[in-house]
């Protein structure tokens, strides 16, 4: 009993190292530990820093003082000349002042405008960070995923390969067979070893970039299936503008240049400012305690010839750049739509395709289970088998590729019309 739990013991950190990669865990790694993510996320914490400072100059201007004086007075110049005793008096002033200037353009309150447009554009551009940064982990790891399989397959399609030019070359010392035939077992054998090599490149390039993006070192363990969208079967989503991370920012920005378009008209009128100060002010001495309060409203008007010129070209500049980003709105809702299209159309041709693929899986595993059966009875020769282990291996290989690639077009979807991409 001793010995099977000092066995376990000592296998149980091999079995916690074996332990594969999950999807929930590289993505909750990825948003403690990215870059992109914690830089996005100070950007956020300073538009908010700076809306609260802009909300801020709303508030009067508060002033309050206290300041105390020493007052040495002579009070005869016979007293100077004798030598007399000075006489002197201590005096405390303190003083608190509240003003409020409110003016027909009021600089605080297009601060604030300024200041609300730039916080909801730092708050979008955080989600479309956050919204990037899964979408690329996911499909980074749908592409690991997927040369993992492909990997799999090509190791034992080597192997039938193997056996095929080992059979062909038996074949071909009992001339059987031609040595065309023989030299094309070969090639075959070669372009397997070669798509098993392009497969491993694949897969190490992929994998640097997840561990990138999630920002740990990877410690070359496998990944988990996933059964995102597998369950899916009837895949519709709509088409929403207002949704779209990418239109919002654009409406955004277009919101904030009309802001600006209004600071410039209030600009070609005369300035009207009315301001109004409340002082209470206290002095006291030795002699004596007073105060006085007081309260003071203006109202100006005043016009600068000069800021006429200025107002005219930056109100032309931003009518200009107002049309320019409505057309930019334009294009891109209509590049998104176009995006939106072919995707769909590249999804109903992959749903097809695997339609087909799965007939010609079931029917390469039948022929392969009859070649086996034939082999047995001696009616087939050990290359017929191998062809048919081979076909069936190819099979096998088309319908994963385009089981993941299913995936990954879902996923484009969803991206591109910021839906949410998975839960974890």
């Amino acid at each position: 009993m001793k010995i099977k739990i000092l066995l376990l013991f000592l296998l149980a950190p091999v079995i916690i190292f074996a332990q594969n990669y999950t999807l929930d865990e590289l993505l909750g790694l990825a948003m403690e530990n990215n870059t992109t993510l914690k830089q996005s996320q100070i950007n956020l914490d300073i538009s908010r820093a700076r809306l609260h400072s802009a909300r801020i100059n709303y508030l009067p201007d508060l002033s309050a003082g206290l300041s105390r004086n020493e007052i040495i007075k002579y009070d005869t110049r016979y007293d100077r000349l004798h030598g007399s005793d000075s006489l002197s008096t201590t005096a405390d002033n303190a003083y608190f002042t509240i003003s409020k200037s409110i003016a027909l353009n009021n600089v605080s309150y297009f601060s604030n405008k300024d200041a609300s447009h730039n916080y909801t554009l730092a708050t979008i551009a955080n989600e479309m960070q956050i919204q990037d940064i899964l979408y690329r982990i996911i499909n980074s790891y749908i592409t690991v995923l997927e040369n993992q399989k492909r990997i799999e397959l090509q190791e034992r399609n080597i192997i039938v390969q193997e056996n095929i030019v080992s059979e062909s070359r038996s074949l071909y010392r009992q001339n059987k067979i031609t040595q065309t035939q023989l030299q094309q077992s070969e090639i075959n054998l070669l372009n397997a070893r070669i798509s098993l090599l392009n497969a491993q490149n694949t897969l190490s390039i992929n994998r640097t970039r997840l561990f990138d993006l999630v920002n740990v070192d990877d410690e070359e363990k496998d990944f988990d299936e996933v059964n995102i969208y597998t369950e899916d079967s009837d895949f519709q989503r709509e088409l929403n503008i207002d949704q779209i991370y990418r239109v919002r920012e654009q409406e955004e920005t277009v919101n904030k240049l009309r802001t600006s378009i209004q600071s410039t008209k209030l600009d070609f009128l005369p300035q009207l400012n009315l301001q109004y100060r409340f002082n209470r002010n206290l002095d006291s001495n030795e002699y004596r305690t007073d105060g006085n309060t007081s309260h003071t409203i203006g109202l100006s008007l005043s016009y600068s010839l000069n800021s006429v010129f200025r107002n005219h070209y930056s109100y032309k500049i931003d009518r200009l750049l107002q049309d320019q980003n409505s057309l930019k709105t334009s294009q891109l809702i209509r590049d998104i739509t176009l995006e939106y299209n072919q995707y769909l159309e590249e999804l109903n041709y992959l749903q097809q395709l695997d339609i087909l693929l799965e007939s010609r899986m079931q029917q390469a595993i039948e022929n392969l289970a009859i070649a086996q059966q034939r082999y047995r009875l001696g009616l087939e020769t050990q290359l017929d088998l191998e062809r048919a282990n081979y076909e069936n291996l190819e099979a096998q290989k088309a319908k994963e590729d385009n089981h993941y690639q299913l995936i990954r077009t879902k996923l484009h979807i969803d991206n591109l019309l910021s839906n949410k991409l998975y839960e974890y």
